[in-house]
């Protein structure tokens, strides 16, 4: 599967590529990035477990898991996240 950039990542989360950069460059970085040379780039699973994480704050796990299967099944996702 192949790496993601900035701007993908962008995009699947409805943010800005900066925000993303931002988030991914923080001391304490909230998205796991890799390096590849000057380059940032993000693996499709680590996106998918910060979106998790985004949604573990609901008050109710049931809520939770439907949250959590509405974004991750989404036909834009699945297509920049590479899952067919």
């Amino acid at each position: 599967m192949p790496l993601l950039a900035p701007g993908d990542v962008a995009k699947c989360l409805g943010v800005s590529s900066a925000w993303v950069r931002d988030h991914a460059t923080r001391k304490s970085p909230r998205i796991p990035a890799v390096k590849v040379g000057k380059l940032l780039r993000f693996r499709p699973v680590d996106i998918r477990e910060f979106i998790r994480d985004c949604w573990s704050g609901a008050a109710d796990p049931m809520e939770t898991q439907a949250a959590d299967s509405k974004i991750l099944t989404a036909a834009p996702l699945r297509l920049a996240l590479g899952d067919d």
